[in-house]
């Protein structure tokens, strides 16, 4: 068990204000999807987006126009599917997974076309969908078409500073006296 003191709560503040600075300058350029072109004016950006809730299952408009290269209107359904019978069998071994709000917050770390997002849609949960800045191909247009929210991350980079803020921190002598942390 981890004994949080006074110092803890200073620890923690500073990560948090570093945190803060070191993003606060991180342009946001390269951030945004962008959307696909068009031919004329009258054209939707993209493609036509099915009304809520039959978008979460119909082929959405990057992949119906073969916009992102390797993936097809199959393998779309297929994944889909796929997470939908997944998500089905981890309900039944495990009994917490079926209670009704037992979980409320959810983050699917490699959600490639949002499957397991979109197999939650009957449960009261809200899931955050994030594609790796590493992955071959960029899906989040796909899931934002799908009506489900998401955004980019970089573990390793994230990891890396918080270990690195985190040594600096301990070195300057903030490290909590009576923990069983190992570092």
């Amino acid at each position: 068990m981890i004994e949080l003191g006074s110092n803890m709560h200073i620890f923690l503040s500073i990560v948090y204000y570093i945190s803060l600075f070191y993003f606060r300058y991180t342009k946001l350029d390269t951030c945004l999807t962008p959307l696909p072109d068009v031919n004329n004016v009258k054209e939707v950006a993209g493609g036509e987006i099915s009304k809520w809730p039959k978008r979460l299952t119909s082929i959405p408009p990057r992949i119906s126009s073969q916009s992102l290269i390797g993936i097809t209107s199959e393998m779309f359904k297929e994944n889909t599917e796929l997470w939908k019978k997944r998500v089905s069998y981890y309900k039944t071994l495990d009994s917490q997974l079926a209670e009704t709000g037992r979980y409320r917050n959810l983050l699917d770390m490699n959600s490639y076309l949002g499957g397991f997002a979109a197999a939650l849609v009957d449960d009261p949960v809200w899931v955050m969908n994030i594609v790796p800045v590493e992955a071959e191909i960029n899906t989040l247009g796909v899931i934002y078409e799908r009506g489900l929210i998401g955004t980019y991350q970089n573990w390793y980079v994230l990891l890396l500073f918080t270990r690195e803020k985190l040594s600096d921190l301990f070195n300057f002598g903030l490290k909590p006296s009576r923990t069983n942390w190992h570092w």
